[in-house]
C-alpha cells in the first residue's frame, strides 16, 4: 500500500473475513475486505491501481457471502442470505436484496441482483423477485405463477392454467 486506507474486518457474530488487499498508484482509495453481518463470509483479493473511491469485498447481510477478485471494483452481498461472487474488473458485483444471487465476470458491465430471491448470471441487472436472468439480452425466467408486473421481451412464466408463456416481440405467446 502507498498510504491508502485498507481494512480487513470481521465484526458480526460468527462473521469471517480473510484475503488480501493490494493498493498501488495515486488516488484517494479506501479498500475493504469486510464481513459485518451475523454469520457472514467475505473472502478474496482486492486490488486497486490508481483508483479513487471505495473498492472491496463486503458481506454485510446476515448469512451473506461475498467472494472473489475485485480489481478497481466492489463485490457486495448486503441482503440477508445473499450471495455475490466472481471477478470484478472495474465493475461491481452486487446482491442487494434478501436471498439475491449475483455471479460472474464483471469486465464490461456490472452484475446486479436487486430483488427478493433474484438471480443474475453474468453482466446485467435483475430487478424481478423470484426470477433467474442470464446476461443482458433479457432472457428471464419467473419462478412464481403469473406474469411479471411489466413483462419484457424474453420473459418466461407459467400462467394460472399451468401453460408456459413467453413474451416475444411485445406480445405474450402461450405454449399449450
Amino acid at each position: 500500500s502507498y498510504g491508502h486506507e485498507q481494512r480487513i474486518l470481521a465484526s458480526g457474530g460468527g462473521a469471517l473475513a480473510f484475503g488480501n488487499i493490494i493498493n498501488y498508484g495515486a488516488g484517494a482509495m479506501v479498500a475493504n475486505l469486510t464481513a459485518s453481518g451475523y454469520g457472514s463470509f467475505a473472502q478474496g483479493s482486492v486490488y486497486g491501481y490508481a483508483f479513487t473511491g471505495s473498492l472491496g469485498i463486503i458481506s454485510s447481510g446476515r448469512g451473506s457471502f461475498a467472494q472473489g477478485y475485485a480489481r478497481n471494483a466492489i463485490i457486495t452481498a448486503s441482503g440477508n442470505g445473499s450471495f455475490a461472487q466472481g471477478a470484478g474488473y472495474g465493475y461491481a458485483i452486487t446482491a442487494s436484496a434478501n436471498g439475491a444471487f449475483a455471479q460472474g465476470y464483471a469486465g464490461a458491465a456490472a452484475i446486479v441482483a436487486s430483488a427478493l430471491n433474484a438471480v443474475q448470471f453474468g453482466p446485467g441487472t435483475n430487478t424481478l423477485a423470484d426470477s433467474l436472468k442470464v446476461g443482458t439480452a433479457g432472457i428471464r425466467f419467473k419462478g412464481t405463477t403469473g406474469a411479471p408486473a411489466s413483462p419484457q421481451n424474453g420473459d418466461q412464466w407459467l400462467d394460472g392454467a399451468g401453460n408456459v408463456v413467453i413474451r416475444s416481440g411485445g406480445v405474450n405467446v402461450t405454449i399449450a
